[in-house]
């Protein structure tokens, strides 16, 4: 018989918060997973990155923020890697709380955080476009506009959701802006390295070991998730307020 690695309470807030959103996580995976929701989803991820990158392209193409830029997307926003980390983790947790100094398990707990509030707001805004496209066409398949976004998210209405989302975001730029300034963080991540990928937290590992390298080389996270964590809510707030054209902002800094 195999034993729950969740089952039993852990000492420190971090690794006991963790232990609760992966249980939280786990009941969230044992929910169904039809494959048009699947299909939807997909759909739904490939406008978010194509929007993101619309909204963020001086950010992509700047020299300095372009390595920042693609972990947003790819490691925190829109992680295509965020299910198998987080059943990495469950699976290994209790070395996980032992392997991990307390700061890197928060900065771990928020990302998990993150990842189940992300997956079930992108759900709902799924299903709401799927619908809104079955009652225009009957279609079993979903072409995402900017109308048709801008509708499923006013009928989502997850506005507080999506403002914690980001709320979320910043608080894992400022932990990593946090680690950055640790003396032996980086040290610690490459003493770790073969051991984590040897115990299965691959994936964990290389999450925090490229978000450190990344804010490592701006010299901390706070200017850049500034940059995003301003455009980003303007965007939220046009959006709950009924604005009609939610995703003109304005975005010139200098770069």
């Amino acid at each position: 018989m195999s034993v729950d690695k969740l089952a039993k309470p852990v000492s420190g807030q971090h690794g006991e918060a963790l232990r609760q959103l992966l249980l939280q996580n786990r009941h969230r995976h044992v929910q169904s997973t039809h494959s048009d929701q699947t299909q939807h989803l997909q759909s739904l991820m490939v406008w978010q990155t194509s929007r993101l990158k619309q909204t963020h392209a001086d950010l992509f193409s700047s020299e300095r923020y372009q390595q920042a830029a693609h972990y947003f997307i790819e490691d925190l926003y829109l992680s295509p890697n965020a299910i198998q980390r987080d059943k990495d983790l469950e699976r290994v947790f209790p070395t996980l709380v032992k392997l991990l100094p307390d700061d890197m398990l928060e900065t771990v707990a928020n990302a998990v955080e993150l990842n189940i509030l992300s997956a079930e707001l992108d759900q709902q805004l799924a299903d709401n476009l799927f619908r809104i496209a079955r009652e225009k066409n009957t279609e079993s398949s979903i072409t995402i506009c900017h109308s048709s976004y801008v509708q499923a998210y006013r009928e989502s209405a997850a506005g507080d959701l999506r403002v914690h989302q980001l709320n979320l975001i910043n608080q894992i730029g400022s932990d990593l802006d946090h680690l950055v300034r640790i003396p032996l963080i980086s040290w610690t991540l490459r003493l770790i390295r073969k051991r984590a990928h040897k115990k299965g937290l691959g994936s964990l590992h290389e999450f925090l070991e490229r978000g450190f390298n990344t804010f490592k080389d701006l010299g901390g996270a706070k200017e850049f998730m500034s940059i995003i964590s301003s455009r980003e809510g303007q965007i939220i707030e046009n959006l709950n307020s009924g604005h009609h054209s939610p995703f003109a902002i304005d975005t010139r800094i200098n770069l």
